[in-house]
């Protein structure tokens, strides 16, 4: 290098002055560790994408024309979009993993739309958690993902960010279910999922709890 001395840094490189010289070296490149549910996401998504790969022709325009059916609505800015096939196809696909890894992911769209099964489920704040209790049983094939995000204090609101808890299938019997929780202020909401499509109906908010040790 033409320069006698310099310190500092480039892109992707550090220059450091040494007893010998300038050394240029490339900068460290520091990744947080996933957590177990991001190597589980992550694996669901790489799952849903090799089968993708595999399909035919007929069976890409039939997720085409299923996409177009579709309408979403971004979760923070509220504005409408399409999906495309590939998205329409994961979305269906990860769902049906996240419920059951062993399970048959669905290789052509629904036949019909998903409205849920009329179940409503209503939560109550116990010691040490949360327990979630349904009027009636879900119907057959039919699951309830229960979904949680912690506030960080009584005044917070909610954002649109609720992480999954896990799927209860409400029976005669065990129409309540608890999650433990640390103490603090929690947002609660549901879905119903079609478990052999991945189909779901709208995230559903049922209330904010405090859950005290």
């Amino acid at each position: 290098m033409a320069l006698d001395s310099m310190s500092g840094s480039v892109p992707q490189f550090t220059v450091l002055e040494q007893a010998g010289g300038l050394v240029l070296r490339r900068k460290a490149v520091f990744r947080r560790a996933l957590s177990d549910r991001q190597k589980e996401a992550a694996w669901r998504l790489r799952a849903a994408a090799e089968i993708w790969q595999g399909f035919g022709r007929a069976q890409g325009q039939a997720w085409e024309h299923y996409a177009r059916t579709l309408v979403r609505r971004h979760r923070f800015s509220g504005q409408e979009y399409t999906p495309t096939a590939f998205a329409a196809f994961t979305a269906l696909a990860t769902k049906v993993l996240q419920i059951d890894p062993e399970a048959p992911v669905p290789t052509w769209p629904p036949e019909a739309p998903f409205e849920g099964d009329g179940l409503v489920v209503s939560v109550e704040a116990i010691l040490g958690g949360l327990e979630f209790m349904a009027d009636r049983p879900d119907a057959p094939g039919v699951t309830t993902e229960i979904l949680v995000q912690r506030l960080r204090n009584a005044r917070a609101k909610p954002v649109p960010v609720y992480p999954s808890q896990g799927f209860v299938v409400f029976a005669p019997g065990t129409m309540r279910w608890e999650l433990a929780l640390r103490p603090g202020w929690y947002s609660a909401a549901v879905r119903s999922v079609l478990a052999m499509t991945g189909q779901t109906t709208r995230l559903v908010p049922i209330g904010e709890r405090e859950v005290v040790a």
